[in-house]
């Protein structure tokens, strides 16, 4: 008996243990799902995802951020497996990247994998192969019909029983899996080819550098709950107004804690990813090329993660409950003596710095994010006041 539960002990713990998160739910709107093992559960905003998930996404758009920054943004109507995920966070070289679009659209963006080393993502769509170099690219597939536009990069398209294909910058290519790849300009393709891959293009992504997927799960959904509690203290009858407010006010003191955390684990991500031997422009992300197709609406500025955030927030919640600027000089205060007192990048060990040592370009990055992100909270959009009643209100 002893023998037994040992056993499944053990067992239990090795399935936990497996149970990694690679990636997490950055946004969506409508509604989708993950199956793993069989067992299917509901997605939202904030939802972890693992190595040998299906993701399925019935309305909207949903947008997912992996551990090493990579990015997926999937359409409505869409399959997706994560067939394989291993972040080698000791040696970035050495990590791969299994992956299939199974149906409908999608965008994919490299992170530091891809950054890295290139052949190591396989992706398929349908039953088309690409091959990455370090690219931004859209997909569509229904049936034996496909569409791909290159966004930046570049990929290498093959068909069963056709010859490989290469696609740069500015190409796409559109046609039938069963017929030879004919890669031209985007802007000859069709208007309905482009508008196939447009719902994915169009929207506006996150950086692409490495975060701690968990901190970043837990701040993206505490956001979230913060914008729903606002929007609900605005609707509230007068009779629950007091406590609906109370509870906005309280979710966005917890967003600013889910901030610091985030910022944390993101700076060491980071870090971790230089020493693994990730190349540094990899390793601090960059901001997707805005959409130049045409017909496709370029998405919004590019913004940081944290200046998305304290946008979406300020955004819902009423003027006296907005994040200050001195919470956020806090945030800026618990994270710059973790970053300032971090060593340089260096490949062999050193020994404790006895001074402070310079900071590193993503380092800087960061603290300049906050500095940014103070300016604009300084400078909130007006408040349309009702004009003041005077003699001429009778």
């Amino acid at each position: 008996m002893i023998r037994k539960i040992t056993a499944l002990l053990l067992t239990l713990a090795s399935s936990l243990a497996l149970a990694v998160p690679a990636a997490y739910v950055h946004e969506m709107s409508g509604s989708g799902s993950a199956t793993t093992k069989g067992q299917s559960r509901a997605l939202a905003v904030g939802g972890l995802l693992e190595s040998g998930d299906v993701i399925s996404v019935a309305k909207g758009t949903m947008t997912v951020k992996f551990e090493d920054g990579q990015i997926v943004v999937l359409q409505e109507n869409s399959r997706f497996a994560i067939e394989k995920y291993d972040y080698n966070k000791q040696k970035v070289a050495e990590s791969s990247v299994a992956m299939s679009l199974l149906s409908g659209g999608m965008r994919f963006i490299t992170g530091v994998i891809g950054g890295t080393r290139k052949d190591a993502i396989a992706m398929k769509a349908g039953t088309a192969t690409i091959g990455i170099r370090g690219t931004d690219l859209a997909i569509n597939i229904a049936g034996v019909n496909y569409v791909v536009t290159v966004q930046d990069g570049g990929i290498v398209l093959s068909l069963p029983g056709q010859p490989a294909a290469s696609l740069n910058p500015g190409q796409g290519a559109a046609g039938s899996t069963t017929q030879p790849v004919q890669p031209r300009p985007v802007i000859q393709l069709s208007a309905a080819q482009i508008a196939a891959v447009a719902p994915t293009v169009a929207k506006a992504v996150p950086a692409t550098n490495p975060v701690g997927v968990t901190q970043q799960a837990t701040l993206v959904a505490t956001v979230q709950r913060a914008t729903d509690l606002a929007k609900a203290a605005q609707d509230a009858p007068p009779a629950q107004k007091a406590a609906a407010e109370a509870a906005a006010a309280a979710a966005a003191q917890q967003v600013q804690q889910a901030i610091v955390a985030s910022l944390q684990a993101t700076q060491a991500a980071i870090q971790t990813a230089l020493t693994a031997g990730a190349p540094q422009t990899t390793a601090t992300g960059t901001a997707p090329k805005a959409a130049t197709q045409p017909g496709v609406t370029p998405p919004r500025a590019t913004q940081t993660e944290v200046q998305q955030i304290v946008t979406t927030v300020n955004a819902a919640l009423p003027p006296t409950q907005q994040l200050n600027p001195q919470q956020i000089n806090q945030i800026q205060q618990q994270i710059a003596p973790t970053l300032s007192t971090q060593p340089t990048t260096t490949t062999t060990p050193t020994t404790t710095p006895t001074t402070t040592q310079p900071l590193t370009t993503e380092q800087q990055q960061i603290l300049q994010q906050q500095d940014t992100t103070i300016q604009q909270i300084l400078t909130p959009p007006p408040i349309t006041q009702p004009p003041a009643c005077g003699t001429s209100c009778a």
